[in-house]
């Protein structure tokens, strides 16, 4: 069985120790002196007057060990005595904070003020300013910062390779499911420490690894339980950072016998810790009333994180001495976390607080500063600060409003001596009761005070607190585009912006100290060698390991301090979306669907939502212009009469711009593609030699200079039939009517016609030509063949001549008619070579064709 208190983190513990039940062995006592009382089982007692003497030594204890078991109670009476002091005067510091603090969580009007003054139940209703100020930044902070998917992302780095991304991966979907649904006071306990944060300006976590549950939290701290000095800039250059918390005997018994405090006798405690001015105002407001019975009191306990220069060997800081290389203490104070009682001034626990083998020696963080707006000194400023005043005058307007109309609407007075009447009687409507005036007129018997009905000076100056306070607290409603529909995106954008722009500055800072508290976390999951975290995402199972958290610097929250609210991340999803579809080129999917994850839809959701990619196929110009008017792809085909199509989508521009301005980009778009597509087709009749690539592949250098230097010569009066057929109209031309446009349509679709059958007459021009030169080369092809075998027998036989004669005339002429029949067979070899050429000539023309 294992004891935890709220101060355990700073001990380092692995696992507590056992808990000594009834009917184990007595245990010693500590009697004020310091002496040790143990009852023997044959009754009788033992008094040790040095108990020290026995106590381990400083070599002997562990790192984490409580090294107040082995240092004299003088010492340890020294430590406690300057740590009381310094830390009442810390908290004497930060009185007027918490004055104000308290004041503030009155304002809020929780509970609703009874009062007897002016007379009896008189308004006590307060304003709602703070409220609705601290109720609107709550929301909003608690939606940023606590998604229901998990508060933590990893930033993965773009150059990462495929291993450190899927430990990113692990990383963050461990801690998201750890904060989610492991730790399940995680959320509840968050939400609450914005509350107060945004109330008191400051609230503050404790990040620690909890030895029964083994495993790390992050419990919220008030600020009224962490005393820190006014007067530090934060919490790293605080010289005191003190826990407050309190432990009721029968717990304060339980951790001396687990080992974790020093068995020592404490007095009762005197005073309850709960007594200070923010605590009671907190109690009034919730309705509780801290009584405790007799012996039922806690005892207030300082947890002190503090750096102390102990003169004890083994706990102070050395250094060897330049001189004489012998070891010295060095003055150094070191970090310690020491535990004592407030009341007994009695040290409990002292224990170090550096990792091990650090030779920085630098203090570990266990606390996290959540900062509303900085204030003048440590603790932050929240709207129980800069509201406190508006909140409280208006509080004074309000009530003043209702008392004055309630007083004019049923006054008092006077009444003469000896008149009797019946004040607990009520008049209605029509109704008439009777006095005894004595024979006195009634105006002379009763006279009613002359209150005044609240005029509206009272009225407008309620209307001025409230709207200077709104304008503070960034409450106001704000009039963003002044309801046009067709104001512009990036306007819109830009007020929100400016409007936002004090709430934008709380969450970056809730956001900083939210990084910080989550790489606290992450930091203790790493120290824990060999442990793995098994989890479940997306019904899998997945299992991530200490050695994924040795980096954390990677861990962020999910909170974006650049667009913190949803009205900012929708305005810009929407501006987006409204470029895509204007802007050719965009992708106007790809902004779809950044529209419908910014609306909250699942990446599932989204994948179902999103319609499939559609293909471009090329068509005709009618159906083109339909697929661009209902904003489907256009493409282009290389078989097109890209002409025609340039004339006829310029009369399709300008129908277009009347009902549809989308339709027409993307058109005019379009006819940028026909007009380069047509330019390459042309520039590839004009320069039949210059070998055109693929349209998007890349030259080697050398080609790609060669082929715009050859392209640059043929350009020129290319572009000019080009520039003469896209030429704009005339300026100041009045633009066409209906009817002209009808007839430019017809007349297109004439040209249209025109130019299909001009190209189906030069296709069938150049099949026929094909075909005569077929024919044609067949015919060269079998002449040759004929002459190749004449010449094949004339060769034949003159060889034979020429070997006969060779015969006849000697080894001279031999050599001589060697030579001649080389020279047959060059001009045999010269024929066939003419033939190869006519056959290229043929194949050449009927490309040309």
């Amino acid at each position: 069985m294992g004891i935890s208190t709220p101060d355990m983190q700073g001990a380092g513990l692995g696992a507590p120790m056992d808990v000594l039940l009834p009917g184990d062995q007595p245990q010693p006592q500590v009697t004020p002196t310091g002496a040790v009382v143990t009852e023997e089982e044959d009754g009788s007692v033992l008094v040790d007057l040095d108990p020290s003497a026995g106590a381990p030594g400083l070599a002997e204890m562990g790192w984490g060990a409580n090294l107040a078991e082995a240092l004299d109670e003088s010492i340890l009476s020294g430590i406690a005595a300057d740590l009381l002091l310094g830390v009442e005067a810390d908290d004497a510091s930060r009185q007027e904070w918490l004055e104000q603090y308290a004041e503030g969580v009155k304002l809020l009007g929780i509970k609703t003020e009874q009062r007897d003054k002016p007379f009896p139940g008189a308004a006590g209703v307060y304003h709602p300013l703070m409220l609705e100020a601290v109720l609107r930044g709550h929301a909003n902070a608690r939606a940023e910062m606590l998604p229901a998917a998990g508060p933590v992302r990893v930033e993965i780095a773009d150059d990462a390779d495929p291993e450190t991304e899927q430990q990113a991966q692990r990383k963050q979907t461990w801690l998201n499911y750890y904060l989610t649904t492991v730790y399940e006071g995680y959320y509840p306990d968050f939400d609450q420490m914005l509350l107060v944060c945004f109330i008191s300006g400051s609230a503050f976590k404790k990040v620690y690894r909890d030895p029964v549950k083994d495993r790390p939290v992050a419990p919220s701290i008030h600020p009224k339980d962490l005393i820190v000095n006014y007067g530090a800039t934060a919490l790293e250059d605080a010289s005191r950072i003190t826990h407050q918390f309190t432990l009721s005997a029968g717990d304060l018994i339980r951790n001396q016998l687990a080992g974790y405090y020093r068995r020592i006798d404490l007095s009762q405690p005197t005073e309850d810790a709960r007594g200070d001015a923010a605590t009671e105002v907190q109690d009034l407001t919730d309705g509780r009333a801290p009584v405790l019975a007799e012996g039922d009191e806690e005892h207030t306990i300082y947890e002190v994180h503090c750096e102390l220069d102990i003169d004890v060997p083994g706990l102070r800081h050395e250094a060897p001495n330049p001189d004489t290389g012998l070891m010295e203490p060095t003055g150094l104070p070191l970090p310690y976390i020491v535990t004592l009682d407030r009341d007994s001034c009695r040290v409990l626990r002292l224990a170090r607080n550096w990792e091990q083998g650090d030779e920085q020696l630098r203090p570990r963080d266990w606390f996290v500063h959540y900062q509303l707006m900085p204030g003048l000194g440590f603790y932050g400023w929240g709207y129980a600060h800069v509201l406190g005043g508006s909140s409280d005058a208006a509080t004074k307007l309000r009530r003043q409003i209702i008392d004055g109309g309630t007083l004019a609407n049923f006054p008092g007075g006077f009444r003469n001596k000896g008149i009797r009447m019946d004040n607990a009687s009520t008049i209605g409507p029509c109704e008439f009761v009777e006095i005894d005036t004595g024979g006195l007129p009634i105006d002379q018997v009763i006279m009613p005070l002359p209150y005044k009905e609240p005029g509206p000076t009272m009225a407008a100056a309620l209307m001025d607190v409230v709207s200077s306070g709104q304008r503070v607290g960034n409450t106001m409603d704000m009039q963003v585009g002044d309801g046009r529909q067709d104001a512009p995106v990036g306007t819109t954008v830009a007020l929100l912006e400016k409007a936002q722009r004090p709430e934008t500055a709380q969450i970056k800072r809730l956001h900083t100290a939210h990084r910080k508290e989550l790489r606290l976390l992450a930091r203790l999951f790493g120290e824990e060698e060999g442990a793995t975290y098994t989890y479940r995402a997306n019904g899998q199972r997945g299992q991530a390991i200490a050695a994924d958290f040795r980096d954390t610097e990677d861990v962020q929250p999910v909170s974006d301090p650049n667009n913190p609210t949803q009205t900012q991340r929708l305005a810009i999803a929407q501006a987006t979306l409204q470029l895509a579809g204007t802007t050719p080129g965009m992708d106007r999917a790809y902004a779809t669907q950044r529209m419908l994850v910014t609306l909250g839809y699942t990446p599932s959701e989204v994948q179902r939502l999103m319609p499939p990619p559609p293909t471009a196929v090329p068509l005709d110009p009618i159906s083109e212009f339909a697929n661009a008017m209902r904003g489907a792809p256009l493409a282009v085909g290389p078989q097109q009469v890209h002409q025609a199509h340039i004339i006829a989508h310029q009369g399709q521009v300008q129908i277009a711009q009347a009902t549809n301005p989308g339709a027409a980009q993307a058109l005019a778009a379009h006819i940028g593609e026909h007009v380069a597509a047509l330019y390459r087709q042309q520039l590839q009749a004009m320069a039949p030699n210059i070998p055109l690539p693929p349209p998007g592949q890349p030259l080697p250098p050398q080609i790609e200079a060669q082929l715009a230097a050859a392209v640059a010569q043929a350009t020129g009066p290319l572009l000019q039939g080009i520039q003469a057929s896209m030429a704009p109209p005339a300026k100041g031309a009045a633009g066409p009517s209906p009817e002209e446009l009808q007839m430019q349509v017809q007349e297109n679709q004439i040209r249209v016609a025109e130019l299909e059958q001009q190209r189906e007459e030069s296709e069938r021009k150049a099949e026929q030509a094909a075909r005569q030169d077929a024919v044609e080369l067949e015919r060269l092809r079998m002449t040759m063949a004929d002459n190749a075998a004449e010449r094949e027998q004339r060769r034949q036989d003159n060889q034979v001549k020429v070997i006969q004669e060779a015969a006849r005339k000697g080894a001279a002429d031999q050599t001589h008619a060697t030579q001649q029949l080389g020279h047959v067979a060059q001009i045999v070899t010269g024929m066939d070579g003419l033939a190869g050429a006519a056959q290229h000539t043929s194949t050449k023309r009927k490309g040309q064709q």
